[in-house]
């Protein structure tokens, strides 16, 4: 088989797939658990936050309610 003007036997051609075939599994497999890693992070995150401080309202927790209360009254 001719690849880029050079030769390469069909052996060597079906190992190289394969090979690429393992790379990209495993690098699919490594994002998916990054994932499905973060998300169970931040649930559990929110889960205890939440337990140990209550559920704070959005506007407290950024700090902006005196900004959207003065907006709002103009």
């Amino acid at each position: 088989m001719i690849f880029g003007g050079m030769q390469i036997p069909v052996l060597s051609m079906v190992w190289l797939m394969r090979l690429f075939k393992k790379i990209i599994k495993n690098y699919l497999f490594f994002g998916l658990g990054v994932i499905f890693g973060s998300v169970i992070s931040t649930f559990v995150t929110y889960t205890v936050f939440s337990i140990s401080h209550g559920t704070p309202a959005a506007a407290k927790v950024l700090q902006i309610q005196e900004c959207l209360e003065a907006r709002i009254n103009k």
